[in-house]
C-alpha cells in the first residue's frame, strides 16, 4: 500500500507549534496553584488558552483531524457549557426553590433583593472555573490538529518541564523549603515543584515519567537503548521526584500504573539474550531505591507517612457527601465547594483549618455541577472505555502514544478519588493533551483509522 509522505508544515502550522509549545511552559510555571492562591498566576493561564483558541480558529480553515474524536470535541463543549448555564439568570423564587436554598433565600430576603437569581450560588467562583477550561480544552484541539512531529515535540516540552519541576523539588527539599516557593502552603516540607500542592508535583511528574517512558519505547537501537545511562538516570530522577514529593497516593500509582505500561509498550520488544542483562539493570535500580529507602531520611519520612491510616479525609467525607444530599440534583454552581461545604461542615469536626477542596473531584463535581455533571462524568467514562480497546488494535508510534495518553489519564482519574489534580491548571491543561494523544495525528488520519 502506497503511503502519501506528509507534506513539510505551513507557517501557520509552525505558528501554532510554537504557541503550543510556549503556553506549555507558561502553563506549567504558573498553572499549579489555583485562583485563590494566585490569581494574576491563573489570569495569564487563561489569557494562553484563549490565544491558542483564537489562533486554532484563525488557521482552522481545511485542517483535516480524526473524526473518531467528534464525541470527544462535543463533550469539551457540554463541560464548558454547564457553568454557563448555571451563570443564565432565573427568577428568583425559582432559584430559592432549588434544594438547599434555604440560606440563600434567607439572605436575599434581609438584603431586601427580589432580582433575578442564578443556579450557582457564587457566580464569580463559577466564572473562574470556566476560565480554568479553556487551556486544557485549547490544547487538546491544537494536539489533536498536529502532526505526529508537533505532537513529538510537545511530548519533549512537557518532559523538559517535568525534569525542571523536579530540580526545582529538590531545591525546595534541601532548603527545608524556604527556597524556590511559588506559594504559600503547608507543604513545606516536601517537593512541591511549581505547585502548591505535593500532590499535584506527584502525578504531574509521573504523568512525564510515562511520556519519558512512551519515549524509550520508541528507540529502535537495541544497543543504544541497552547502553543508555542517561536515559537510566533520567527515569530514576523521575522517579525520585515523586519520591520527594512524599505523596502517598504518587507512590502507591507509580507502583502500580508504571509496570502495567512497561508490560505494553515493550510486549515483544526485546530477544531472548537481552532479558537477563535488562533483568539485572531493574535489579540493581531497585536494590539502589530500597537502599536509598533504609538510609535516607527523607525516604524514612515517606515511608513513615504510609505506617499509619490516619487521614482527615475519613472525618470530613462523611459532611462532604451529607453537603451533596443537600443541593442534590441541582447543584451548587462549579467552583463554589468551598463556601457551600463551610455551611454544612459538623461543628465536632471544626479547627483552624479549612476544607478548599473535598479531595475527591467526583464527589465535588457532583455537588456543584449536580446531575448534569454525573452525566458527564458516566459518558466521559464510557468513551474512555470504547478507545482503550480501539487503540489495543493499533501498531507502531500511535499505538505507543495512545497507551501512554490513556494510561496517564486513568492514573489521573485515580489520583482524583482522594485528591483534586484536575483543579490545577498545569494537569487539566495537559490532560487535554493526554486526551488528543489518544487519536491519530492530523496527517492522513481519516484514512489511517479507516484501514
Amino acid at each position: 500500500m502506497n503511503v502519501e509522505a506528509s507534506a513539510p508544515p505551513t507557517a501557520d502550522q509552525r505558528m501554532v507549534g510554537w504557541t503550543v509549545i510556549a503556553m506549555i511552559l507558561v502553563v506549567t510555571v504558573l498553572g499549579g496553584g489555583g485562583a485563590s492562591a494566585r490569581p494574576e498566576f491563573e489570569a495569564v493561564c487563561h489569557f494562553a488558552g484563549f490565544l491558542l483558541l483564537a489562533l486554532l480558529l484563525a488557521t482552522g480553515k481545511d485542517r483535516a483531524f480524526d473524526r473518531s474524536a467528534v464525541p470527544w470535541i462535543a463533550l469539551c463543549g457540554l463541560a464548558f457549557l454547564l457553568p454557563l448555564i448555571q451563570l443564565m439568570p432565573m427568577p428568583g423564587w425559582l432559584a430559592d426553590s432549588l434544594p438547599g436554598r434555604e440560606l440563600a433565600e434567607a439572605i436575599r430576603s434581609e438584603a431586601g433583593g427580589n432580582g433575578p437569581g442564578a443556579l450557582t450560588l457564587d457566580p464569580d467562583r463559577t466564572i473562574v472555573s470556566a476560565l480554568s477550561l479553556i487551556p486544557g480544552i485549547a490544547l487538546f484541539a491544537a494536539t489533536l490538529r498536529s502532526s505526529e512531529e508537533w505532537r513529538r515535540r510537545f511530548l519533549l516540552a512537557w518532559i523538559a518541564m517535568g525534569l525542571l519541576a523536579v530540580m526545582v523539588g529538590a531545591l525546595q527539599v534541601a532548603s527545608s523549603g524556604t527556597a524556590a516557593q511559588l506559594y504559600d502552603t503547608p507543604h513545606h516540607d516536601a517537593a512541591i515543584g511549581f505547585f502548591a500542592n505535593r500532590n499535584h508535583e506527584a502525578i504531574f511528574v509521573l504523568v512525564v515519567l510515562m511520556l519519558f517512558l512512551a519515549v524509550l519505547a520508541g528507540e529502535t537501537d537495541s544497543r543504544a537503548r541497552a547502553a543508555s545511562l542517561t536515559r537510566a538516570g533520567l527515569v530514576v530522577l523521575l522517579v525520585a521526584g515523586i519520591f520527594i514529593s512524599r505523596s502517598r497516593a504518587g507512590l502507591v500509582i507509580l507502583v502500580v500504573a508504571v509496570p502495567l505500561l512497561i508490560a505494553l509498550l515493550w510486549r515483544g520488544r526485546f530477544s531472548l539474550r537481552l532479558r537477563w542483562p535488562i533483568g539485572a539493570l531493574m535489579g540493581v535500580l531497585l536494590a539502589g531505591l530500597v537502599a536509598f529507602a533504609l538510609y535516607n531520611p527523607v525516604a524514612r519520612s515517606v515511608i513513615a507517612r504510609f505506617s499509619s491510616l490516619d487521614d482527615p479525609r475519613w472525618d470530613y467525607w462523611p459532611d462532604v457527601v451529607y453537603t451533596l444530599g443537600q443541593f442534590w440534583p441541582a447543584g451548587t454552581g462549579i467552583g463554589t465547594f468551598q463556601a457551600v461545604f463551610a455551611t454544612q461542615e459538623r461543628l465536632g469536626t471544626l479547627d483552624e483549618r479549612y476544607l478548599n477542596h473535598a479531595h475527591n473531584d467526583y464527589l465535588e463535581l457532583a455537588i456543584e455541577g449536580g446531575i448534569a455533571a454525573v452525566v458527564l462524568m458516566v459518558v466521559f467514562a464510557i468513551l474512555l472505555v470504547f478507545r482503550f480497546r480501539t487503540i489495543l488494535a493499533w501498531q507502531g508510534s500511535a499505538r505507543r502514544m495512545a497507551l501512554v495518553g490513556a494510561f496517564s489519564i486513568i492514573a489521573i482519574l485515580a489520583h482524583s478519588l482522594v485528591d483534586y489534580p484536575l483543579r490545577a491548571i498545569t494537569i487539566s491543561t495537559m490532560f487535554g493533551f493526554l486526551a488528543a494523544l489518544m487519536f491519530r495525528p492530523a496527517a492522513g488520519s481519516a484514512a489511517a483509522e479507516a484501514v
